[in-house]
């Protein structure tokens, strides 16, 4: 689960954000990125070494994602499990800096150490936790006198001397994106396409929990690689009328995001959703030949810039006889049914020109993104981080996607948003391109396949129903769901109890600054406080023999699917559906625009 920053930058590139890992993502071009969320079921050190048995080629900036850390939650004497690392993720982490080891003179020359410079741990270090444990990252403040130690300040405070040159590293120097505030760890690791007839190598790959490059795949051998440029796509389907092509004014500076209902309120309201989506761009009908000749004339700061992203079946079957065969990219889960593939995957295109971005978001699907014509560069993050970049809430229009705007300074957001002042971001990148000179558009195209973690996850909204009776009252409902939640974080043993579940994960972070309430923050009296009389009326008289087993029924059959969750995903993708069922429950005892007032109620009485 992570999220996703894409950008089409400068030279060409279009820029994605992805707040990486809800699902795998695969990029595919010449290069393929995958980002896989676990869904096997293997033991972690058998994924690990089914995984570095693949033939594979490991660049010296190569980093392990779990090893990230996100912020502490706000909590006093709370220790998170989601911070925990297993001993098969120091394991992963020691065997990725051996890797780095012979590198690290070509890495000291392409990286100097400097004041300022942003580092963590490097390959031959020994000296306990002091820097704030695996992933903590610091600030180089000087040289010391004897040359090769260097005076580095934590980000937990604590600061010491640490050696870098003459072969002995106890630091890594992290490069800088051109964003703001972000600093890059390195690059994912690049394999080798090497499918065979035993196993699917899409699903090999969706054994790991990493993005991952792809080398050689039969991506390259397409068509399209070859014919769809920008003026072979106009030659050949220039008259196409493609609909919801997405229009906006280029920014002054920077990138161009194409922001999806950004400014939009918490309202079950359609109409006044849709009335925000115009503050941001327009959607209009437009033909492929025009589409074309926007995102291929020079950026212009002021002017209307357009980006498309539709499915392939609106080019028609010529187009995809240019990307076949498409069936490597898939990751076939139980149930697959070859007579009706179309309907396990969804194959998409996406057109867009020079300096503008996707913001950073998760997908639901494996994603195999394969790009074919021009630039883009993307960001990684692993899932943890939606503690720093602050996710809207699911109910939100822009559901799935963060708040913090990675395409103004970030630095300027730390007020609003203290968590990245607690801990920078930290993110993987890649450069996807097939070789095109620079200032060119960029044509690409993804292959989405389901992903089991989330399916697992869909199915405690959409199978198990709330232990909650149509007759009863609002109030009987919100005790009941207030009871119900107690249960579930209390059976998945979090380390902490609801009110503190609930206010690391949505009230300080999804709602922080989302919704409204109808009470002061931290009142005792709101609409939906906890009543000690109901609650001791309903668990000795609603919840009878009978009530009590009904309930005991829906709690273990939702407790069991989040503990798969947890055994596919991890902890952080099992923080982060809870969440996202918790919001969804609410909402079907309060409206929408109440949910902030019932999650508050539920932390405060």
């Amino acid at each position: 689960q992570g999220l996703i920053k894409v950008s089409k930058e400068g030279m060409a590139s279009s820029f994605v954000h992805l707040l990486l890992w809800i699902p795998m993502i695969f990029l595919v071009t010449i290069l393929v990125v995958s980002m896989a969320f676990g869904s096997s079921q293997k033991p972690l050190a058998e994924q690990e070494a089914a995984f570095y048995n693949l033939e594979h080629a490991v660049d010296e900036d190569v980093f392990s994602f779990r090893r990230l850390k996100g912020t502490d939650p706000v909590r006093d004497g709370i220790e998170s499990n989601s911070k925990q690392i297993a001993a098969s993720d120091i394991d992963m982490f020691l065997h990725n800096f051996q890797l780095l080891q012979d590198k690290m003179e070509e890495w000291e020359h392409t990286n100097p150490i400097s004041p300022q410079a942003r580092v963590m741990r490097g390959p031959n270090w020994k000296w306990g936790d002091v820097d704030g444990g695996l992933g903590s990252t610091g600030t180089v403040l000087s040289q010391r006198l004897l040359g090769t130690w260097w005076l580095v300040k934590w980000d937990n405070g604590h600061h010491n001397a640490y050696r870098y040159g003459n072969g002995v590293y106890d630091l890594v120097v992290l490069s800088q994106t051109e964003v703001e505030g972000i600093t890059v760890l390195g690059s994912p690791a690049r394999l080798k396409w090497t499918p065979n007839s035993s196993e699917t190598f899409a699903e090999h790959l969706a054994i790991k929990d990493e993005p991952v490059v792809l080398l050689d795949t039969v991506a390259t051998k397409w068509p399209a690689m070859s014919l769809w440029s920008p003026k072979n796509l106009t030659s050949l389907f220039g008259n196409l009328q493609l609909e919801r092509v997405k229009v906006a004014t280029r920014r002054a500076s920077g990138n161009t995001p194409f922001l999806y209902y950004h400014n939009a309120p918490m309202t079950s309201s359609m109409s006044e959703v849709s009335a925000y989506r115009s503050k941001a761009y327009d959607i209009t009908t437009m033909s492929l030949e025009t589409l074309v000749a926007n995102v291929t004339a020079p950026p212009k700061p002021g002017e209307r810039i357009a980006v498309y992203a539709g499915k392939l079946d609106e080019f028609g079957l010529e187009a995809l006889a240019h990307v076949i065969p498409l069936d490597p990219f898939m990751v076939i889960q139980p149930g697959f049914d070859p007579e009706n593939e179309h309907r396990f995957r969804q194959t998409h295109v996406w057109i867009g020109g020079t300096n503008t971005s996707t913001p950073a978001h998760f997908d639901l699907f494996h994603n195999f993104f394969v790009q074919i014509y021009g630039r883009k560069r993307v960001l990684l993050f692993p899932p943890g981080h939606w503690q720093q970049l602050y996710l809207y809430p699911l109910l939100h229009p822009a559901g799935r996607s963060v708040q913090v705007d990675l395409d103004a300074p970030i630095l300027s957001q730390q007020s609003k948003f203290p968590n990245l002042k607690e801990n920078r971001p930290l993110a993987l990148q890649v450069i996807l391109e097939p070789g095109q000179a620079s200032l060119e558009p960029s044509i690409s195209l993804s292959v989405w396949t389901p992903h089991v973690t989330i399916e697992t996850a869909a199915k405690a909204v959409e199978n198990i129903p709330l232990p909650v009776f149509a007759h009863w009252s609002t109030r009987e409902k919100v005790t009941a769901l207030r009871i119900f939640f107690e249960s579930i974080v209390e059976s998945l043993r979090l380390g902490m109890n609801t009110g503190e579940f609930v206010h690391w994960t949505l009230l300080d972070n999804r709602f922080k600054h989302i919704g409204r309430l109808q009470t002061t923050e931290g009142a005792t009296n709101g609409p939906y406080c906890d009543d000690p009389d109901e609650t001791q009326r309903m668990l000795q008289e609603v919840y009878n023999a009978a009530g009590q087993s009904h309930l005991r029924t829906q709690l273990k059959a939702v407790v069991d699917i989040f503990r798969d969750v947890r055994r596919l995903g991890g902890e952080d993708r099992l923080v982060v559906e809870l969440a996202n069922y918790f919001e969804l429950a609410a909402s079907t005892i309060v409206s929408v625009e109440n949910v902030k007032q019932f999650l508050h109620d539920l932390i405060y009485c």
